[in-house]
């Protein structure tokens, strides 16, 4: 199972370098803040977003199936691609709120509910 997500994952990786860089990856400067969705009916749906970071493009994918993401980091000059970390959210999904300002979402569910 875990070999199926990784290289779904690895896959991932590579169609957004594709998409976003075209070929080679590390010969052109890649667009920031790029987003895709993709996936099959039947597979996991796979959510990437691409930022550039200090000479490094940023690749976030988010698989929703799984409720996992994962962070890698590709070098601009090389195109070596570094696994950054991979995380389940699921719970972290679930939280109310966390690290914000007020007012938090049960105060405005208040408020609106007194209304």
């Amino acid at each position: 199972m875990w070999k199926g997500i990784l290289l779904g994952v690895m896959l991932g990786v590579a169609v957004t370098l594709f998409g976003i860089c075209g070929l080679p990856a590390f010969s052109q400067v890649p667009t920031p803040k790029t987003a895709g969705t993709f996936g099959s009916e039947t597979g996991p749906h796979l959510h990437s977003h691409s930022v550039l970071v200090e000479g490094k493009q940023q690749v976030v994918l988010v698989d929703t199936e799984q409720k996992t993401m994962a962070v890698y980091q590709i070098e601009l000059s090389t195109g070596k691609v570094a696994l950054k970390s991979v995380r389940k959210i699921n719970w972290d999904l679930e939280m109310q709120s966390f690290n914000t300002n007020d007012p938090q979402p049960f105060d405005i569910q208040q408020m609106l509910q007194s209304n």
